[in-house]
């Protein structure tokens, strides 16, 4: 019998992690849930990841970092580009993440609450595309517009998943040409 590296264990962890999350929710799956749908013991997933919330970090890390580097290319870029761009760029990177974001809409809902997931800064990161995207005026119906966009993007990326990707995309580039007022007809990039 081969055995499992810790890398090769880890991945499968979060994969198994994944799937309870997608089927019974974040909150609803416990740690030993998790050891026995892999196979192995509460203690050496504990070994892996600490908490159930460091499992949720990992998954959700790569998508934050990503976000991240979005929001920091805008910056210092005239503000109706910056807009466009970063409306854009959210778009794919919904599109990008689509599978994870359907794998644990419950989580999503509700990860800036979760204490252990604050160093990934998707409190500021979601200040800042609030922000941009809700121009210069920032006057309540351009925030609220904003808002309106960014979580309609999340929903429409979880509950629409079965899309082909370039056709959602070209619907919520649409959406965002619209409802942001976007100067040119946007072209999401792929």
């Amino acid at each position: 019998m081969a055995r499992t590296t810790a890398e090769q264990a880890r991945t499968e962890i979060l994969d198994v992690a994944t799937g309870l999350f997608a089927a019974r929710g974040y909150e609803a799956t416990s740690l030993t849930d998790i050891a026995a749908a892999w196979g192995g013991s509460k203690a050496t997933v504990l070994y892996h990841f600490h908490t159930k919330a460091a499992i949720l970090h990992e998954l959700v890390r790569p998508a934050a970092a990503a976000l991240t580097l979005l929001l920091d290319r805008s910056a210092g870029v005239p503000p109706e580009r910056a807009r466009r761009e970063v409306a854009l760029g959210f778009v794919d990177l919904a599109i990008a993440y689509r599978e994870a974001l359907a794998s644990y809409p419950a989580a999503i809902r509700t990860i800036v609450e979760i204490p252990e997931l604050a160093d990934l800064g998707l409190v500021e990161a979601g200040d800042r595309l609030v922000a941009v995207l809700g121009g210069a005026a920032a006057d309540p119906l351009s925030l609220a517009t904003a808002t309106v966009f960014l979580n309609g993007v999340l929903v429409a990326a979880q509950t629409l998943a079965h899309l082909p990707a370039d056709g959602l995309r070209a619907a919520l580039a649409t959406l965002a040409a619209r409802l942001l007022e976007l100067d040119d007809p946007p072209a999401a990039a792929g």
